[in-house]
This record gives structure tokens, sequence and C-alpha cells, in this order.
């Protein structure tokens, strides 16, 4: 499966910082619940040398009530955000 991909056309383009890397801060990092009772990882990051309000960008990584390929993907995130 191929993964997600946005392109420049799937998001109005007044004031959306152009495609690429940004260096950035996690703001919070806390548990959460989802509407089904389960329990998920919501992150906030803060992107460096992007104006407000464009700069917070919000995650979740779902822990329970998934598949196993869900779950061993989210985990691979996980894993990736805190290397990173």
């Amino acid at each position: 499966m191929e993964p997600l991909r946005f392109l420049d056309t799937d998001v109005d383009g007044d004031g959306v910082p152009p495609p690429g890397w940004y260096p950035s801060t996690v703001v919070t990092a806390c548990w959460r619940r989802s509407k089904r009772d389960n329990r998920m990882i919501y992150v906030v990051l803060a992107l460096d040398c992007v104006p407000p309000p464009l700069d917070g960008v919000r995650d979740f990584f779902a822990l329970e009530g998934i598949s196993p390929q869900g779950l061993a993907y989210s985990r691979r995130r996980l894993v990736e955000l805190y290397k990173a």
C-alpha cells in the first residue's frame, strides 16, 4: 500500500507553508480517550519559522481498538517521532 501523500492542490494555498521539512518542538503529549473509549496519545507540535496560526500540528496515535497492522503502524510512527 502506498503511503498517504498530499498534493499542493489538496489544500487552499492562502497562508499554507510550502511542502517540506520543518524543525519543530513537541508542545504537548498526553493520554486521551477516543469516542469509543480507546486509549491514544495526543501530540501537538509547534513548527519553527512558521507564523501563527499555522504553526501548530496536531496528531494522535491510537493504541487500542485497532487492527494489529494499525497498531504496528501507530507504534512505528511513535518511534519515528521519538527519534526525531
